[in-house]
């Protein structure tokens, strides 16, 4: 049969998904109308993973186009630099419009899709198809969020900073289930194949690992704990940090702990302690405390636009940590059987929850525009200033305890994946 119209062709594809064999005069089963280009606008993912994949490159595109206007947005768009919002505050708003554009993106995804449970739902095919057409959509949204006028951002990053800690929690989760996986996955190949090669890359990323901490925690020792009495609050940060490491490392060894857990041991203590230890430097280096301040070889508000190399490190190794989460997610069936499209279409239920997917990259796109802005918060000049109603940028305490609140939490749940083993015996835990 073949379809009269293009428009024909494209409403029964909408309301039907896929591509049916008796809508097609083409022995492949590909469709007879729109040519190479209607292919493309409606094709569907052909694996649950593999839709995963395309949402988190996308992620990650943003993010890294996020950091181009933090740096470049000042030169591309010099006619918005205002008295009440200079150059640093237009590339800081440029940033959260970027952000806000991606909340928007997923917020309606996360919506539309609301109680898609099984794969005769044809809205299957708006999360897993007409991907040039999203990708349309995705960039008009970005672009019109640059049209909103800065006041309505003013106030945005009290937004972000709240559901970045909700993010931030989600991440810890991953991070937890990211260690264990890692750690079972190489220690089943070296059980199988007794293989010297798994084991070392065992040892050497355990060290790897640790030796990275240790360096780092000297190092912000050496710049950020020693200018005086008020570096008493960074010594706090880093000696707790140091302790809780050295803490989880000797758990995880623990006889009991291992006869509970034999997979337990110093790699997920390793991988766990040096995702805590990022939140401290991040906390330490953004920290608006006088001796971070005298570290950073300037007064408490430091300009975003001329960010010191530690600033830096912390931003880019957050964006790494995010798109390594991410992808994780993305590839991994979180205990959930992954099904290919041909599972799906026999009428079973979808290999996971689309809504809590896209709520999951709403939470991610709050918290990008706090990695790529250094958690630094917009607010008004101080009164006595020659322009009280221009916009600066500050850092701010909120943060800082925020990651650091964060590094403890995460502490405390890998250790009660631990001690949970041992302490309650009477459900199987692995």
């Amino acid at each position: 049969m073949r379809i009269s119209t293009h428009y024909d062709c494209l409403l029964l594809h909408l309301v039907h998904g896929g591509w049916l064999d008796e809508w097609t005069d083409e022995p492949d089963g590909r469709p007879a109308c729109f040519g190479g280009f209607g292919r493309a606008l409606v094709a569907t993912s052909r694996s649950a993973t593999l839709t995963k994949i395309y949402y988190a490159i996308g992620y990650t595109l943003i993010f890294v186009l996020a950091f181009i206007f933090k740096l470049h947005a000042a030169d591309w768009f010099p006619e918005r630099i205002t008295d009440d919002c200079n150059a640093a505050c237009m590339a800081y708003l440029s940033v959260q419009r970027i952000a806000c554009g991606l909340v928007l993106y997923h917020s309606f995804f996360a919506v539309a899709l609301v109680y898609t449970r099984y794969a005769v739902d044809p809205r299957r095919h708006l999360h897993n198809g007409i991907w040039p057409l999203k990708l349309l959509v995705l960039a008009g949204t970005l672009t019109g969020m640059f049209f909103i006028p800065d006041a309505r951002f003013y106030s945005w990053w009290i937004v972000a900073l709240v559901f970045s800690c909700v993010y931030i929690v989600i991440q810890c989760f991953i991070m937890v289930d990211f260690a264990h996986v890692v750690a079972e996955y190489a220690i089943e190949q070296y059980d199988m194949r007794r293989s010297g090669g798994w084991k070392a890359a065992l040892i050497l990323t355990t060290f790897t690992s640790y030796a990275a901490q240790f360096a780092v925690t000297g190092v912000l020792y050496r710049f950020y704990a020693t200018h005086g009495a008020s570096c008493g609050t960074n010594i706090l940060y880093l000696t707790l940090n140091l302790v809780l490491c050295l803490a989880l490392s000797g758990l995880s060894i623990l006889p009991a702990v291992q006869r509970a857990n034999p997979r337990a041991g110093f790699l997920q203590a390793a991988v766990l302690t040096g995702y805590n230890t990022y939140l401290t430097a991040s906390a330490v280096v953004n920290s608006p405390s006088e001796c971070s301040a005298v570290a950073l070889g300037g007064g408490s508000s430091v300009s975003m636009t001329s960010s010191t190399p530690a600033r830096w490190a912390v931003a880019i190794t957050g964006l790494v940590i995010t798109i390594l989460s991410i992808g994780y997610t993305a590839v991994s069936s979180g205990g959930i059987k992954t099904q290919s499209a041909a599972d799906e279409d026999a009428g079973d239920t979808l290999s996971y929850d689309y809504t809590w997917m896209h709520v999951c990259f709403v939470l991610a796109s709050f918290y990008m525009s706090c990695v790529v802005l250094n958690w630094d918060r917009l607010e008004m000049a101080p009164a006595q200033a020659i322009n009280p109603a221009a916009m600066t940028i500050n850092k701010g305490w909120a943060a800082t305890w925020l990651k650091v609140g964060t590094s403890w939490f995460n502490s405390l749940l890998y250790a009660w994946s631990l001690l949970a083993p041992v302490l309650i015996t009477s459900r199987q835990w692995y």
